[in-house]
């Protein structure tokens, strides 16, 4: 197991892309801290700590999201449309150890890109906003307690997805259209379960983050639909590949 996230690791970062995806999560910070100094002496924005704290929540879990989309879809290359996974399995590779360890790649790799982007707005805002950082991570700190779940839970999908469909793209598509569509749908029809059918929406839950004041009951409720979301996703994306023929 240790080997093959080793080789995925290895992989990822040798891929232009993934090299583009780690000097985005540097960069994009970078590029905040400068806009918000920029507003602040030109546009007169107003209290700077309030308006840094604000304008990183509203980013914040998108932002993720997008970043999460990336590394899969990077980390995972396709393999099933260019038919490599057949490769590991003709090498002795077992198919658990090839499901477990993208997975976990993929969550050591979030982990990382997290960590550089606080490391690059902490660089940044420093000196360009001369605030102080650990009273912004104290404010921001709580929004990663309820956004970290969601974002696992969203990594659980992008994996079910990306193992069970032949290419990125359509794995992306299913994602968009779930989102935008079949929840909201589905939401809007006048059933019994509609209600229960609309918290089922990750989406919708980022949304709601932003729209409620943070208490404890909303992080575990956070905590507990991404959970629940990665490991239903992680178990069915299982089920899935281990009765799929790789050819």
């Amino acid at each position: 197991m240790l080997n093959f996230i080793y080789a995925e690791l290895w992989r990822y970062f040798h891929r232009p892309a993934g090299k583009a995806l780690l000097i985005l999560a540097a960069g994009l910070p970078v590029l905040l801290s400068l806009y918000i100094f920029i507003g602040l002496h030109w546009v007169q924005m107003g209290d700077i700590f309030t308006q840094t704290v604000g304008v990183v929540a509203v980013l914040m879990p998108f932002a993720g999201i997008f970043f999460l989309v990336g590394i899969v879809d990077v980390s995972f290359a396709d393999e099933l449309r260019r038919a490599t996974l057949k490769n590991n399995l003709a090498a002795g590779v077992s198919r658990p150890v090839i499901y477990g360890g993208k997975i976990l790649s993929g969550l050591l790799l979030a982990i990382l890109h997290l960590v550089l982007a606080l490391a690059a707005f902490s660089l940044s805002a420093a000196p360009l906003l001369s605030l102080d950082i650990g009273e912004i991570y104290g404010s921001v700190g709580l929004l990663l307690l309820e956004v970290l779940p969601l974002w696992l839970g969203a990594l659980g999908l992008l994996y079910l997805l990306y193992f069970n469909f032949r290419s990125g793209l359509q794995a992306v598509a299913a994602v968009t259209f779930g989102s935008l569509f079949l929840f909201p749908i589905l939401s809007a029809v006048n059933v019994p379960a509609a209600e229960i059918i609309s918290q089922l929406n990750l989406a919708e839950w980022l949304a709601k983050m932003m729209t409620q004041p943070m208490s404890k009951a909303l992080v575990l409720e956070c905590w507990a639909v991404g959970c629940c979301y990665f490991a239903v996703c992680a178990a069915g994306g299982w089920l899935f590949f281990r009765r799929r023929e790789i050819r």
